[in-house]
């Protein structure tokens, strides 16, 4: 995929900035790589297998913009808030993801990010961004240090969100309760595309599983609604 041009891509993003949910971040260089702040909220973008560019440093922050900090605030709690540049596919856990384009490693405290993710249009990758925090907020709502949540949160669920989505021993709760198919794969994978479209598409989210709606609305998002422009 070609990438867009700095010029043309810096006039879509400024579209996206003016949607920003609760105004745009800064964008800086490091000696790593690059930093987004707004307010307390910190998110460092560091070099590992390839070296961001700023065409590509400016899509997330983009995404990063768009979002709430009662999201962004997760990562910050649990000190997940790198986000590495890796190659082709991004590296997780046990080593290279060759099914994703990006992954969150959070008792590491890293989301990594490939190729096959910073090629993709703006808005993609957008979502991609929500997805990945999503997994974040998952581990966040626990309250546990994130060595901990990890081990706890992949064997007892998530109190709450768990009994409404997915039983670890007996499979699915509902096969129409889910937002996409990918969120059937585990539960997991169903509360970060949960998150996802809480924010960006809720009515299809209340459409088929209410419940999850509110926990969203309720324990994620703490009563914050997303605007129309997310």
């Amino acid at each position: 995929m070609t990438r867009l041009p700095l010029l043309a891509l810096s006039a879509v993003l400024l579209g996206a900035l003016q949607a920003s949910a609760q105004g745009a971040g800064t964008l800086i260089n490091t000696a790593e790589g690059f930093r987004w702040q707004r307010g307390k909220i910190r998110f460092e973008l560091e070099h590992r297998d390839r070296n961001w560019t700023r065409a590509e440093a400016l899509k997330l922050k983009a995404g990063f913009d768009r979002l709430p900090d009662v999201l962004l605030d997760y990562a910050r709690e649990i000190k997940c808030t790198t986000w590495y540049r890796d190659g082709q596919k991004p590296r997780g856990r046990f080593g290279i993801k060759r099914t994703a384009s990006a992954t969150t490693v959070v008792d590491f405290g890293f989301i990594a990010c490939g190729d096959t993710l910073l090629a993709r249009t703006v808005d993609e990758v957008y979502f991609t961004v929500i997805h990945e925090l999503g997994h974040v907020a998952q581990y966040g709502l626990t309250g546990l240090n994130r060595y901990l949540a990890f081990p706890l949160v992949n064997t007892i669920g998530t109190p709450g969100f768990t009994s409404i989505s997915w039983t670890l021993r007996g499979g699915i709760k509902s096969y129409n309760g889910f937002v996409s198919s990918y969120a059937r794969t585990k539960h997991g994978e169903d509360f970060a595309e949960t998150v996802e479209f809480y924010w960006i598409n809720p009515a299809e989210l209340q459409r088929v599983s209410p419940a999850k709606f509110r926990f969203m609305r309720d324990k994620v998002f703490k009563g914050l609604s997303s605007p129309a422009a997310s």
